[in-house]
């Protein structure tokens, strides 16, 4: 089975032939597998949100931004979709790391059980990390990093706002590093979005997934409420952020379904012309394939 037969829109799409999909002996990577897989969040991100980068955002943001985060997010003449892009932690993340080496986040995190030797090792020479972390090279390569980079599922970004998503079908987030036993992805995802908008555009975080609930629950199903409506945990779980950062976020985090996203287009569809529609109801169909609607 081709990874195509999973994809409704862009099947050629230029994005496919990356590194992140081909190897460089010219093999498919379990990335690409992933992206034909149904039941993988991959080929679900693509085909939900290259349907919505077909449609004018003019007409879906505004109900998008009302029913979900409860206020209209305004039509831009500029959205783009970036899929899969890779952002390393702030500098002052990984300061926090360093200045905290004897907080149970981190004495007691995998990392410090697994690997004790290493963090003697930063701790017997902390001032030269804490400088390259400063200076924005410190890099997973190096021995002081205790942190990796993230690649975040999708981010769509205007010059006025950016919207971090994370998408899950079957899976769930992570919720632990490897040095911070509560530094969850939620966390960093938030963390990331706002290392990258800088404070001078608006940002939201919304996890997208297969349904409302789960039984048993999932992380992010006891997590996500908590970023949403408790601004004390959320200070806890971002340290090295300042308050004014954090406040901004209040009202811009929250989840919803594939189906629900489906459902607003459908609500727009009369407002684009036919061969638009055709995007709605192949979405539509797609999801409804793979018990998603």
């Amino acid at each position: 089975m081709s990874y195509q037969d999973n994809i409704i829109v862009d099947k050629g799409h230029p994005a496919f032939r990356t590194s992140r999909f081909i190897d460089s002996e010219g093999n498919p990577t379990s990335q690409l597998h992933d992206l034909g897989n149904p039941k993988k969040k991959e080929g679900i991100l693509w085909n939900t949100f290259q349907t919505l980068n077909k449609l004018e955002n003019t007409i879906w943001l505004p109900p998008l931004g009302e029913s979900i985060f409860g206020r209209p997010i305004e039509g831009v003449t500029y959205l783009a979709m970036l899929y899969w892009k890779v952002v390393a932690p702030p500098p002052p993340r990984h300061l926090w790391l360093f200045e905290n080496l004897d907080h149970d986040r981190v004495t007691q995190s995998r990392g410090a059980k697994e690997y004790p030797e290493r963090l003697k090792e930063i701790s017997g020479h902390l001032d030269y990390w804490k400088d390259l972390a400063r200076e924005g090279i410190l890099n997973t390569y190096m021995e002081g990093c205790m942190e990796n980079p993230l690649e975040l599922d999708l981010v769509m970004d205007s010059p006025s706002f950016m919207i971090a998503i994370i998408g899950r079908n079957s899976e769930d987030i992570f919720t632990e590093e490897t040095w911070d036993r509560e530094r969850d992805e939620i966390s960093k995802v938030i963390d990331l979005g706002l290392e990258l908008t800088q404070g001078r555009k608006i940002l939201y975080v919304l996890l997208v997934s297969d349904r409302e609930s789960h039984d048993p629950p999932k992380a992010y199903d006891e997590l996500l409420p908590r970023y949403r409506s408790e601004m004390g945990f959320l200070k806890q779980r971002l340290p090295h952020r300042t308050d004014a950062e954090l406040e901004r976020l209040q009202g811009r985090i929250d989840r919803t379904t594939w189906s629900h996203l489906t459902d607003i287009l459908i609500s727009c569809g009369n407002s684009y012309p036919l061969g638009k529609r055709k995007f709605i109801s192949n979405l539509h169909e797609y999801l409804l394939k793979n018990n998603l609607v």
